[in-house]
């Protein structure tokens, strides 16, 4: 990709959180090595330091809040409806966020129905001072196992995270390897 596309593409995304970066812990650095050295990185706030992260790959999305980022990953998966959705929240995660099916000492999984031909699964990823969301939508029509608008309990939730175990996977080594 040639230089001024990609700075075209990266003053895109600083403006799409609008002219303050800085208040949504977003703001352009200089490519670490990872990628082409053509290619601008977006630098993100998260807990108490900070990550680079590929304009190509991620795009950051308005977010209301000065305590979160909002981004949409711009790399779908062959069996995603939409586009994966990620926040982080720069500040601890409360109990109240530690719901759903518990995979691990830190992560945590819900599963949801709200259309005929999808499950939308969440991922939780408690970092300590700073937690992150990750929603993505699957192409899924079985309504055996979830009914259109069932929330699933730890039980159906188990069975939909077998069903789509490689996608969880790649999503939790993805969430740990950006942020």
């Amino acid at each position: 990709m040639t230089k001024p596309i990609c700075q075209l593409m990266l003053s895109l995304c600083i403006l799409s959180v609008g002219c303050s970066s800085q208040k949504h812990n977003v703001q352009a650095a200089k490519d670490n090595g990872d990628l082409s050295s053509r290619e601008k990185r977006l630098k993100i706030a998260v807990g108490n330091r900070s990550v680079e992260i590929s304009p190509l790959e991620w795009e950051v999305l308005k977010s209301e809040f000065e305590y979160s980022v909002n981004l949409k990953n711009n790399r779908m998966l062959s069996n995603e409806k939409y586009n994966q959705i990620v926040t982080v929240f720069n500040l601890e995660m409360t109990r109240d966020r530690k719901s759903g099916t518990k995979l691990s000492d830190n992560i945590y999984l819900e599963s949801f129905r709200t259309l005929q031909d999808s499950v939308t699964v969440q991922i939780r990823i408690d970092k300590g001072s700073y937690w992150i969301l990750s929603r993505q939508t699957f192409s899924f029509d079985n309504d055996r196992i979830l009914s259109i608008g069932e929330y699933a309990d730890e039980k159906k939730s188990l069975l939909i995270s077998n069903m789509f175990k490689n996608e969880i996977s790649n999503t939790i080594y993805t969430l740990n390897r950006h942020f």
